[in-house]
């Protein structure tokens, strides 16, 4: 039993169709060309490529061979560890530029590997790894598989960081899928989509909003003056409140977007209270208009908070 987090959902979830493409191929260029990539956007925490064989080198010991000659299993995994990496040889300074200097050392075949020397026998002949058992191209053990319309696929999850925006991650990542050229990627799942789809509603919502407002306040008050007055002061509230968002890095997401909605009608409302107060005064002065605010002030603050 784990505790679900909805942060920890990914927000990102695209699959790579394989047209008839061996599947170890596909996860092979994903990892190597997609996923450095998109390790690269400012924003993503984290990128699981799910699906698809991973190339393994097994080396298959028979154990009565390496017993009877006096070795175990951790001196043939020294031997392959330890003569698997290159040596940095230093910096070459020249006139174009420095130039790292590196002694490759890595296995480059199965055949190196099979060749890497463990000892001696007693007459001094050479023991290699190939004479303790063999050596073989084979793919790691499926831990996972990914299947979309139970055809099984490579399926890439991003992830993103807690006060990543996720806009800007999806927007970025759709990029580096456009431009991948080893075959047509399909996204699954966007996040951004839903958060922009719930931006266009509130836009419309606010709007259509206004409007009835608007009618019904040139309906029962009167005065085009209050009504356009009370009519600005919505959309003024929404774009101050979006440029705190933007300095303070607020992110735009489905409760800050609810919190805004329930916001700009608290402004038509404390507006139109204000308006009737202002209108009940027998004359309009500064003085009466100040008044009239400083009657209903403590209530709308009360209210509002």
């Amino acid at each position: 039993v784990m505790r679900y987090d909805p942060s920890d959902r990914p927000v990102l979830i695209a699959n790579v169709i394989s047209d008839g493409n061996i599947l170890y191929d596909i996860r092979d260029k994903v990892e190597k060309e997609i996923k450095p990539k998109l390790q690269r956007i400012d924003g993503i925490s984290e990128i699981f490529v799910v699906g698809g064989a991973q190339r393994e080198i097994h080396i298959d010991i028979d154990r009565d061979k390496y017993y009877s000659k006096g070795f175990n299993s951790s001196e043939i995994f020294n031997a392959v560890q330890s003569n698997n990496f290159s040596i940095s040889g230093g910096i070459i300074m020249a006139p174009s530029g420095n130039r790292n200097l590196v002694a490759p050392g890595r296995f480059l075949s199965i055949r190196d590997i099979a060749s890497q020397p463990l000892g001696r026998t007693e007459n001094s002949s050479l023991i290699r790894i190939s004479d303790m058992g063999e050596v073989r191209d084979s793919f790691r053990e499926e831990e996972n598989k990914a299947r979309i319309n139970g055809k099984e696929e490579v399926v890439i999850y991003v992830h993103k960081a807690g006060d990543a925006n996720t806009l800007s991650v999806c927007s970025e990542a759709r990029k580096i899928f456009s431009e991948y050229s080893g075959g047509e990627i399909r996204i699954v799942f966007d996040q951004s989509e839903r958060i922009s789809s719930s931006v266009e509603n509130v836009v419309s919502s606010a709007l259509f909003g206004l409007l009835i407002i608007i009618t019904a306040l040139y309906f029962f008050i009167k005065s085009m003056r209050v009504v356009v007055a009370i009519a600005v002061t919505i959309p003024l509230s929404v774009v101050i409140t979006i440029l705190f968002m933007y300095f303070f890095n607020i992110e735009f997401n489905l409760i800050s977007l609810c919190g805004l909605s329930l916001a700009s009608g608290l402004v038509a409302s404390n507006g139109i209270i204000i308006a009737e107060a202002v209108l009940a005064e027998k004359s309009l002065t500064p003085e009466s208009v100040k008044f009239a605010v400083k009657k209903v002030s403590k209530s709308l603050v009360a209210s509002t908070l």
